[in-house]
């Protein structure tokens, strides 16, 4: 297991395609320099203890086809820019202190309260 600070470094790995940190002691906010991996089509940031509103840079990850941000500490609106995420198809934020939103740029959100989301 992993514990402190996702790396900014991490965002100079511009062709990653999956990053998976899942289950690890990861602490603080999403690092502003993961909205560089412009390839990456899973994110999985599920289990960790990250805290801090979610980057409306991660709007920018047109490949992005799945967002897992589920069970950490982050709390705050999900930013619209999240609608850019035309690629999206499932969205997972639940056991977050997060989201107080039914829409999300384009899409629209069922069912509040940080639950699984498929999105398309």
């Amino acid at each position: 297991m992993f514990t402190g600070r996702i790396p900014e470094g991490i965002g100079g790995l511009k062709n990653l395609i999956t990053l998976n940190l899942y289950d690890n002691y990861f602490e603080k906010n999403i690092p502003i320099s993961i909205t560089n991996l412009l390839e990456l089509e899973e994110l999985v940031l599920d289990k960790n203890k990250l805290t801090g509103p979610i980057h409306a840079g991660l709007g920018n990850l047109r490949s992005l086809k799945s967002l897992t941000l589920s069970r950490n500490r982050m709390s705050g609106l999900l930013p619209t820019e999240l609608g850019n995420l035309e690629s999206l198809v499932y969205l997972d934020f639940r056991e977050c202190i997060c989201v107080n939103k039914s829409r999300i740029g384009n899409i629209k959100i069922d069912s509040i309260g940080c639950s699984t989301q498929y999105v398309r």
